[in-house]
């Protein structure tokens, strides 16, 4: 297993993180409304496929000296499916959601409920991300991808989830060798 040192703005967020404990400053929190009620077991599918192909969802943290980084192979695939009467209801539930830390060592650094909304006839995915593995851009990417990859379940489109190992990777060695981001140990 390969581990990196944070990037500079990963250890301001981490300092946060320590100094302030077991609260939920490091959260973020969104939620993505589809315009119809959806199969929650295919949303569920294609979550765990954004999940397995976006590298840096999978970021945990270990500290020794310093602390590290590393891509875990895990993708947790219990995610909840849950229904909700109305958009209060669900409100209620995300603030409450949104509140509880993600963690900081050795943990995944993500939540995610499938949901539906009975009155709406809508579903949606309601997630809480680590500022250490996200920031806003993230939530546009994550509900393009959520929804390809379930169009695509779907027999909908053939469209895949792209292949980011590679990409990743080429990224690591091009930020690696200017010094900029991530270094080996």
């Amino acid at each position: 297993m390969e581990y990196f040192h944070l990037t500079t703005p990963q250890q301001n967020i981490w300092n946060l993180q320590k100094y302030y404990g077991d609260t939920a400053i490091a959260n973020l929190c969104g939620a993505v409304f589809f315009p119809e009620r959806r199969d929650g077991n295919l949303l569920r599918k294609a979550v765990c496929q954004f999940i397995w192909s976006q590298s840096g969802i999978r970021l945990r943290f270990c500290e020794g000296k310093e602390p590290m980084q590393y891509i875990s192979e895990e993708v947790d695939e219990d995610i909840p499916i849950m229904t909700f009467d109305s958009r209060q209801e669900f409100d209620q539930y995300a603030e409450i959601f949104a509140r509880e830390p993600v963690g900081l060592l050795e943990r995944q650094m993500y939540r995610f409920v499938v949901f539906h909304l009975d009155r709406e006839s809508r579903s949606g995915v309601l997630v809480v991300l680590s500022h250490l593995i996200s920031d806003a851009w993230t939530f546009g990417l994550m509900a393009n991808q959520i929804d390809a990859a379930y169009r695509g379940l779907t027999g909908e489109t053939d469209e895949a989830l792209p292949e980011t190992r590679k990409r990743f990777a080429m990224r690591r060695r091009i930020l690696t060798n200017t010094g900029v981001c991530l270094r080996r140990t």
